[in-house]
């Protein structure tokens, strides 16, 4: 029996994103699963600047894109 465990750090939303054919009707769709309709917010957790990430209280490794770290 092996101990190996594999850990998925594939981010559904950007995945999501990418995969999406129609840009707009996708952004409106994850603004509303995963933000409570606030398409700002997921424009910055999509595309983020130094000034957003700056200004927030967080501990990353790396460069993270998880919700939970946010």
């Amino acid at each position: 029996m092996s101990n190996v465990i594999n850990i998925n750090f594939q981010d559904t939303i950007i995945s999501q994103w990418e995969e999406a054919v129609d840009k707009k009707s996708a952004e409106k769709t994850l603004a509303f699963k995963y933000f409570n309709g606030n398409t700002e917010d997921l424009n910055n957790y999509l595309f983020p600047r130094d000034s957003i990430a700056a200004g927030k209280n967080t501990f990353c490794f790396s460069n993270c894109q998880q919700l939970e770290l946010l």
